[in-house]
């Protein structure tokens, strides 16, 4: 098993604590070496560093430089381990949060490191939705003394500028309040669990042909734009192998996929990220190419992927990563659903980069 690191956040008093001592025993008892990056900001307050003090932007630029200190730790001790997993209590975008977005990015610049990259450094990203949100009746902030927002409304604006912040990683899964907290950690435990192959890393995806909105109407409601090139190498037997850069401005990161299908939803599916070099090796033997642009939003709790197509500016295909196979989907109510395709040969991306994006007739 290759090394991953693993980002578990969320808004203040969604269970993290427990969330990952519970992760960390059930990894170990798989046979993984689980090494823990417990949250920055925590151990700076408990430490006598406060940001009345200091002042937020010099707290929060020490923070970022604890975070990347205790991350390249992290990375050098898990070298030593075979089967090693890092689990982060929170991770760099974090600090998004709390800051504006000018500031953040000249922080990282100073480290050279690209807003993209701050984000794709981490291999999935599991949000746990504050209990502020779904489970008032359990918030406190008696179990942190550390925890600044004592207000329910509060709670609930930083939960959702923290999942703004990782909004555009390809596997950001949010984990709700929809069930009783034993449920929540058995979901959360479920879904690193499929990140890491234990037992086989599935991905379980439903696909909507939607009417294109706008661009406006996607960025007032959260969208982030991510320019994907995709491009296909040839086949090894029933295994699709595809290569791809993701990002914008704000920079890009690089993966080899393999997926294997064994049910209309379910597809094995193996990932990792290779370097600008690699990438470009690997395109000249590519067989087709597709570029598009993929939105990322959250709609209710739920991860949204909307991609659009030069080649048509009527439609687009919106897409959602589920837990399990009948978990329910509420579509987004501005989105205009024409029909589900998950099923559909055509609307797959290996077809569209071959043969065009379908033709719809009225």
């Amino acid at each position: 098993m290759t090394l991953k690191q693993i980002v578990i956040t969320g808004g203040p008093c969604a269970g993290k604590t427990t969330c990952l001592s519970t992760l960390e025993q059930r990894l170990t008892e798989k046979g993984c070496k689980v090494i823990t990056v417990p949250e920055a900001s925590t151990e700076m307050t408990l430490s006598g560093i406060q940001v009345p003090e200091v002042g937020i932007l010099a707290y929060e630029k020490m923070l970022i430089e604890f975070q990347l200190a205790k991350e390249k730790m992290a990375k050098e001790a898990a070298s030593f381990y075979p089967k090693c997993v890092i689990l982060l209590d929170r991770g760099i975008p974090d600090c998004k949060a709390y800051m504006n977005q000018e500031d953040y990015r000249k922080i990282l610049s100073q480290h050279q490191i690209q807003e993209n990259e701050a984000i794709n450094r981490y291999d999935a990203v599991f949000h746990l939705i504050t209990a502020a949100n779904g489970a008032e009746q359990f918030y406190t902030c008696a179990n942190n003394p550390a925890r600044r927002e004592n207000d329910l409304d509060v709670a609930r604006l930083t939960d959702e500028r923290t999942q703004q912040a990782y909004i555009g990683h390809p596997h950001l899964r949010v984990v709700d309040n929809s069930t009783d907290f034993h449920e929540k950690v058995n979901r959360l435990c479920n879904g690193v669990f499929d990140v890491l192959g234990i037992p086989v890393p599935l991905e379980i995806e439903r696909k909507f042909l939607i009417q294109r909105p706008d661009e406006d109407t996607l960025k007032s409601h959260g969208g982030v734009a991510q320019k994907i090139v995709q491009a296909y190498l040839p086949s090894n037997g029933d295994t699709e192998r595809r290569i791809r850069q993701r990002g914008n401005e704000n920079g890009f990161a690089y993966f080899y996929t393999e997926k294997k299908s064994f049910s209309p939803l379910k597809r094995i599916e193996k990932e990792r990220k290779i370097s600008q070099k690699e990438f470009l090796s690997l395109l000249t033997d590519a067989q087709n190419i597709l570029n598009k642009t993929r939105w990322c939003f959250l709609d209710k709790g739920q991860y949204f992927e909307l991609d659009t197509f030069d080649s048509d500016q009527d439609h687009a295909l919106l897409e959602i990563e589920l837990t399990h196979e009948n978990q329910k989907i509420n579509l987004p109510n501005w989105c205009k659903s024409i029909q589900e395709v998950t099923n559909m040969e055509e609307y797959r991306n290996h077809s569209i980069a071959s043969k065009g994006f379908p033709m719809i007739y009225p």
